[in-house]
């Protein structure tokens, strides 16, 4: 399977670990993306997760949704922030390598213009929401992958989120002229009943 860091390590790894218990005779391989996604990703693997609608809105040819996406600034509830007559301004905007089209492409969508005077990169998501939490500025974030940070108050989203409606997805992606591994289907299969968001 192929997936980026941070969602392997929030949402798909705790997956897994029940898929495990339902199927103990399936091996599961993780190929991790880098800051560019599946997008750059030349190798092979049998089954393709997506959720950054952001950056690519259109649904995938052939994939399954396994629920909405929800994105959005994210910050320290302590963190200095102002919303006021569709501006959020504050200090630090911090950017996932690769990815700092995302805000303009949710100010697009929202009509909420981002107002920074600096910015920090990072090269996986996971370290620019623990920034965020931290208080070193905002981060554009899917709300299920910090949802915990949101719960117990570590993180908040003072413009909200924007919601894709079946935004997540996953795709069987076979080598050319082959069929789907049998078990990526049934891993496929089980993520429908068992694993939405």
């Amino acid at each position: 399977m192929l997936a980026s860091a941070t969602f392997a390590r929030t949402w798909l790894i705790p997956v897994l670990s029940r898929f495990g218990v339902d199927h103990p005779d399936i091996d599961v391989s993780l190929q991790m993306v880098g800051p560019r996604g599946s997008l750059g990703y030349e190798g092979q693997s049998d089954l393709t997760f997506s959720y950054n609608r952001l950056l690519s809105p259109d649904p995938w040819h052939g994939s399954v949704s396994l629920g909405d996406v929800e994105i959005g600034p994210v910050l320290a509830p302590t963190y200095r922030h102002r919303l006021a007559d569709g501006v959020l301004s504050f200090q630090t905007r911090i950017d996932r390598r690769n990815d700092e089209a995302m805000w303009q492409a949710w100010s697009l969508r929202t009509g909420i213009a981002i107002e920074a005077r600096k910015n920090q990169v990072f090269d996986h998501s996971y370290l620019a929401f623990q920034a965020a939490r931290s208080g070193m500025g905002a981060a554009m974030a899917p709300r299920f992958l910090i949802s915990g940070m949101i719960e117990t108050g570590e993180l908040i989203a003072p413009a909200g989120f924007l919601t894709f409606p079946g935004g997540l997805y996953v795709r069987p992606t076979p080598r050319a002229n082959q069929q789907p591994n049998p078990d990526a289907m049934i891993l496929l299969d089980w993520l429908k009943r068992n694993a939405t968001v």
